[in-house]
C-alpha cells in the first residue's frame, strides 16, 4: 500500500480528539490558501482579457476575450439588461454598438 492508503486508515481509525482537530484546522487553512489562489489568477485573468481587448482596438469581434463579469460591466454602461449567458451578453453588446455606430454615420457625427 501507498503512503496515502496508510494515512487515511490511520485517520479512520485515530481517535487522539487533539490531533483531529488540529488536521482539520490545517486541511481547512490549505483550502483557504488554494481559494485564495484560485481568486487572484481569476481576477489577474480578467485584466488580461480586458487590456488584451483593448490593445486589438476593442472590436466587437474580439469581444468573447472578456469575461462574463466584465461583458455584465459594458451592458451596464450602456444601459443595457445584464441577465443572460456569455453570448448573449455579446450578442447584445454588438447589436448596441453596431447601432450607435450607424447613427454616428447617419448623422455624419454633427448631430443634425
Amino acid at each position: 500500500r501507498d503512503g496515502a492508503d496508510e494515512a487515511t486508515e490511520h485517520l479512520k481509525g485515530c481517535k487522539d480528539q487533539k490531533k483531529i482537530a488540529v488536521y482539520q484546522k490545517k486541511k481547512l487553512q490549505e483550502k483557504h490558501v488554494l481559494q485564495q489562489r484560485k481568486e487572484k489568477q481569476g481576477q489577474q485573468d480578467e485584466v488580461t482579457g480586458v487590456k488584451t481587448w483593448e490593445f486589438l482596438g476593442g472590436a466587437n469581434e474580439n469581444m468573447w476575450l472578456l469575461s462574463e463579469v466584465e461583458l455584465r460591466k459594458q451592458c451596464k454602461q450602456y444601459e443595457l439588461e445584464t441577465d443572460g449567458d456569455k453570448n448573449e451578453l455579446i450578442a447584445r453588446l454588438v447589436r448596441h454598438r453596431n447601432s450607435l455606430d450607424s447613427s454616428r454615420l447617419l448623422t455624419d457625427g454633427s448631430g443634425e
